[in-house]
């Protein structure tokens, strides 16, 4: 009889833990982490919208170079032609809208502070993607081959920071008023295009 009462008592024991871990399962709100992820995959989006705008604005730049200039090859020249043709197309994507979330690119030269403070609009070093600051944080390589030049690669990174903890990116700031989320992320400066 012992182990009868024993038994029941278990398997009471064991429906009221199932019962109980069902109903908080079932009242798990999975919300936020769906808006996470959602804020997460449009800063992805974002930073390949930032590659493909500053390769296709960087050869057209290249290729209009090539098509006004003189007979005499300039590399400082091509290079600041595709500069400008990369600038030109990334300066544009702040016009876009981002599933609902408001999303702004911009450029500066950040440490771990500057970052939270860019987040709030308050960054010392940095400024909105279609200001003309952004075009040294565009660096582009020309190659030669066989004596004709051609675009070697395309890369984001400012190289003239104020003081030395400080590195230049290019930043993106998304805010999910539905969500709740305010979130950064920036072009890693170790991100190299190649273009062919």
């Amino acid at each position: 009889m012992k182990g009868f009462i024993s038994f029941l008592i278990v398997f009471a024991g064991l429906f009221i833990f199932i019962y109980s871990s069902s109903s908080l399962i079932s009242n798990f709100d999975l919300t936020q982490t769906i808006g996470m992820e959602r804020v997460f995959q449009t800063g992805m989006n974002i930073k390949e919208l930032i590659y493909e705008s500053g390769r296709i604005g960087a050869i057209e730049g290249f290729e209009a170079y090539l098509l006004s200039s003189p007979e005499k090859f300039n590399l400082d020249n091509a290079v600041e032609a595709a500069k400008l043709g990369a600038f030109l197309r990334i300066s544009k994507l702040n016009e876009l809208e981002f599933e609902g979330m408001d999303a702004k690119i911009w450029c500066g030269y950040v440490n771990e502070n500057q970052l939270r403070k860019s987040l709030e609009g308050n960054c010392d070093y940095c400024w909105e993607i279609s200001s003309l600051e952004c075009l040294d944080f565009i660096q582009v390589e020309i190659i030669t081959v066989d004596k004709d030049p051609r675009l070697g690669e395309i890369y984001f990174k400012g190289e003239k920071p104020p003081f030395i903890v400080y590195f230049g990116v290019i930043g993106i700031n998304i805010e999910s008023e539905k969500f709740g989320i305010k979130y950064i992320t920036y072009v890693p400066n170790s991100e190299v295009i190649y273009i062919e």
